[in-house]
C-alpha cells in the first residue's frame, strides 16, 4: 500500500485510491476505492466527493480514526521489532513501548542505545538484561 495513503489518513484527508486487495483490507470502508488505471472513475469519485460535504467529512473522520487505530506506530513497528529481537537470538519481550521505537538492534542483539536516547531508562535496563 502506498505510503501516501497512510500519510493522508493520518492527516485526516478523505482517501480516494485504487481498489486493490491490500487497500481494501487496510482501509475497510474508510476510503473510496476506484478501479486501478481508470482515470474516469477517479475523476467521477473526486467530483462526487467534492459535491458532498457530509460524505467528505465522514470519510475524513473515518480515515483519521482508522489511522489512529490501524497505522499507529505501536501497531506497525511492534511486530517488526519483536521479529528482530527473536531473530537476533534475544529472549522474547513484551511488545515495545513508544519509547523503544528508536532502538537500534545491533548484530550482537544489543537494543539498548535507542531506548536510552529516547529517555526510556527503564526500557533500556530491561533491554540490557536480555
Amino acid at each position: 500500500m502506498p505510503n501516501k495513503v497512510f500519510q493522508g489518513a493520518a492527516a485526516g484527508c478523505a482517501i480516494v485510491t485504487s481498489d486493490t486487495a491490500p487497500q481494501r483490507r487496510a482501509l475497510a470502508g474508510g476510503a473510496i476505492l476506484v478501479p486501478p488505471g481508470d482515470p474516469e472513475a477517479l475523476a467521477t469519485a473526486l467530483l462526487r466527493l467534492a459535491g458532498d460535504r457530509a460524505e467528505l467529512a465522514r470519510l475524513r473522520q473515518q480515515a483519521q480514526g482508522l489511522a489512529q487505530q490501524q497505522f499507529a506506530p505501536e501497531r506497525i513497528v511492534a511486530p517488526l521489532a519483536e521479529q528482530l529481537l527473536l531473530t537476533s537470538g534475544a529472549a522474547a519481550v513484551a511488545r515495545p513501548s513508544r519509547k523503544e521505537f528508536g532502538m537500534v538492534l545491533y548484530p550482537d542483539g544489543n537494543a539498548v542505545e535507542g531506548a536510552r536516547q529516547r529517555g526510556g531508562s527503564a526500557d533500556a535496563e530491561r533491554l540490557a538484561a536480555l
